[in-house]
């Protein structure tokens, strides 16, 4: 008899997998044990979107007849700032992971609520609801999942959401969070300041333990608003430290 978990996992691959395709997105291996399946979409500047369909605990411990569905979006320098001082197995079982999001919400079945709790997960009891179950899914995703993760791969469009105070149902937006999130994607605009102001943000009130980390997050921020100043301010700079190299100090 198939189990109900493999029964959903064919039924997403039948009813979910052309349209995701038909939407750009492309499936991929997870490398955790309990996302069973996982599409995933760049753009040009290498934001990723995700939908991921997750086994849970479900209203029973180790029912993993409950799945939960997730969508997110993770701008490009979370990514470069993941791979900074992390191993390359961690990087590459992280890069796709919904967990990473900026943006990032869970949504429910029909009549469910977009909470933890019973309200989201997707109940499979038997191999023969999945079918149900999947199509289910595959309505949600065009109703509210593809159309959003569209929209928010548009890194304006992805701006605009944080500046709304909206980074989906699953992320608390703190102010702090919010400053962080809006900070790394200014810093890909290059140095100014609206990213400073963020950046001092990030700094104010951090205490001991958290200090080491928040002077790491906001050099990472720094370094990468540096690489990207325009050319022109980089020669300008470059031929400046050219024209002084070496010069003794006055007086």
């Amino acid at each position: 008899m198939t189990h109900p978990r493999t029964a959903l996992m064919l039924a997403l691959d039948e009813q979910v997998g052309p349209t995701a395709g038909a939407h750009g997105f492309e499936v991929t291996r997870p490398r955790f044990g309990s996302i069973d399946r996982r599409w995933v979409r760049r753009n040009a500047v290498g934001d990723v979107a995700v939908v991921e369909v997750a086994a849970t605990a479900g209203p029973s411990e180790g029912d993993l007849r409950a799945f939960e569905l997730w969508i997110a979006v993770t701008p490009e320098p979370a990514l470069a700032r993941l791979r900074q001082g992390q191993s390359e197995s961690v990087v590459q079982a992280l890069q796709h992971s919904a967990s990473l999001g900026m943006y990032t919400a869970v949504l429910p079945p029909p009549g469910g609520e977009p909470t933890p709790g019973s309200g989201s997960w997707w109940k499979v009891p038997e191999a023969d609801v999945a079918p149900e179950v999947a199509a289910g899914i595959a309505a949600e995703l065009e109703r509210t999942g593809w159309p959003t993760l569209t929209r928010l791969l548009d890194r304006e469009a992805l701006l605009a959401q944080v500046r709304s105070g909206d980074l989906g149902n699953r992320t608390t937006a703190s102010p702090r969070v919010l400053a962080g999130a809006e900070a790394m994607l200014l810093a890909d605009r290059g140095p100014s300041p609206r990213l400073d102001e963020l950046i001092a943000m990030l700094d104010e009130g951090v205490d001991g333990r958290g200090r080491p980390y928040a002077g790491v997050a906001t050099a990472f921020l720094r370094a990468r608003a540096g690489e990207r100043a325009p050319a022109r301010a980089r020669g300008a700079r470059a031929w400046f430290r050219r024209r002084h190299k070496g010069a003794r100090p006055a007086g």
